[in-house]
């Protein structure tokens, strides 16, 4: 009988886990199919703005301080952890105490920061680092000093969003996404109609300041209603609950890192080796084929905190059959492949009403980078969840470096122009995809051997 409560009772757990899961992913596929359509038309209109020049030096700057956002030392991802562990075991007192550290360490962490930012400005000569005229110095170091900010006060203010994906609510902080990338279109559209010349300090208004202001408002409505009886307070911050939540979350820190540097090393090198133009011109194309990638993250991340819940409940057979298909959408959405290879140059001439062009070489390159990446993502998700990712960190340090190295070796010596970015690009996912596969067979075994002892 109590076999037959046992086995009732885990199919119900495991109903509640896939409609929760689900719900989310429907959820995100509509918030965020729509806000991918608003990343569409937002180019565009951004080039209305400002001069794709512009555009090229804001992509830039935007990519050195990228970095800050994850210098929580990966607090938020262990957030999203521990909270998702609190709840399965109904310890609401423990998850205020991770949300409490959690707000505290980052408010210390931004503050630092900053002050560490403002030590060093006046040893760093912008125009320099992204190959500028020195007539831009001036304007570049008060766009900085808004940039270094605003981005500081973001990276706060996100924990509020990993708070919500560690609640299986992975929809909601998706619709909140939503209402800020409006905000920052409403901005420039604003900009546009009153007929206000486009600066570097109007995108910085748009895109970090609006932004902000709305998560912070969102955030205090939040605490004050539905989560009233999680909210931070200063009493519930405690040193140990730091050392459980950096335990894991160091490791989550080292991997987003590394895996940012990954990602806009590339404007970098671009800025320094052609020019600011080629910057917009790689981001175009590079936006494009991250369309269908943004696809694979709306319909696979929501299973982070259920892989954790599940794993929590050693529940194998829910694991197996939601990769199983994770792993067929993954085929089902690289049919859409071919297609965005060969409409690449007129839907982006269309898209932002100027002529583009781009080599076959370099789309079918964006192509292959694009299947790995999309393949690969189910078993990413997975480790994350499980939290098995020491091993990861220590691939992520050496595929980054390795990469960086080999782009710059391609461009110089090889004269490979862009295509020696996704040639390298394409070597390091694959070489992801056989280390997520590895990882994530090992854990699946370690389960299914804990599960046998305890028969």
């Amino acid at each position: 009988m109590k076999s037959t409560l046992t086995a009732s009772s885990k199919l119900s757990s495991i109903d509640s886990r896939s409609k929760k899961t689900l719900f989310d992913i429907i959820l995100s596929l509509i918030v965020k199919g729509t806000s991918v359509s608003i990343t569409f038309i937002t180019i565009p209109l951004i080039l209305r703005f400002v001069s794709k020049d512009t555009f090229g030096v804001w992509l830039a700057l935007t990519s050195a301080f990228a970095l800050i956002n994850i210098m929580d030392i990966g607090l938020g991802d262990g957030l999203r952890n521990k909270f998702a562990e609190a709840k399965a075991q109904n310890d609401l007192k423990l998850a205020r105490a991770y949300i409490s550290t959690t707000y505290f360490s980052n408010f210390f962490l931004s503050s630092i920061i900053i002050m560490c930012f403002f030590i060093l400005e006046e040893h760093i000569k912008w125009h320099v680092l992204f190959n500028l005229p020195q007539t831009l110095e001036v304007e570049l170091k008060f766009i900085t000093r808004i940039l270094i900010i605003s981005t500081s006060i973001q990276f706060f203010l996100q924990a509020f969003l990993n708070l919500l994906k560690g609640d299986q609510k992975v929809g909601i902080a998706s619709t909140i996404g939503l209402i800020l990338n409006l905000s920052s279109i409403l901005s420039i559209a604003i900009y546009l109609y009153l007929e206000i010349p486009g600066t570097l300090l109007h995108l910085s208004t748009s895109y970090f300041i609006v932004p902000n202001i709305l998560l912070l408002i969102i955030s205090l409505t939040f605490f004050f209603t539905k989560y009233k009886y999680i909210y931070p307070s200063i009493k519930e911050i405690k040193a140990k609950h730091f050392h459980e939540l950096t335990k894991i979350s160091l490791k989550f820190f080292v991997i987003n890192i590394f895996t940012i540097i990954s990602i806009q090393a590339a404007n970098i090198i671009i800025i320094r080796e052609f020019s600011s133009l080629e910057v917009a011109n790689y981001n175009l194309l590079y936006k494009y084929y991250f369309f269908l990638i943004t696809i694979s993250f709306i319909l696979f991340n929501p299973l982070w905190s259920s892989f954790t819940e599940a794993i929590f409940k050693n529940d194998i057979e829910w694991i197996l059959k939601i990769l199983n298909k994770c792993r067929l959408i993954s085929l089902i959405l690289s049919l859409i492949i071919p297609i965005l290879i060969l409409s690449s140059n007129q839907f982006i001439s269309v898209w932002t009403n100027q002529p583009f062009s781009s080599t076959l070489e370099l789309n079918l390159l964006f192509g292959l980078w694009t299947f790995l990446t999309i393949y690969s993502e189910p078993q990413k998700v997975f480790i994350k969840g499980a939290g098995k990712i020491g091993s990861y960190v220590k691939v992520s340090i050496i595929f980054t470096v390795g990469q960086i190295g080999l782009t710059i070796a391609l461009i110089n010596y090889l004269n490979l122009g862009l295509n020696s970015i996704l040639i390298v690009n394409i070597i390091v996912q694959f070489g992801y995809l056989l280390f997520f596969e590895r990882v994530k067979n090992s854990t699946i075994m370690k389960l299914n051997q804990s599960k046998t002892s305890e028969f």
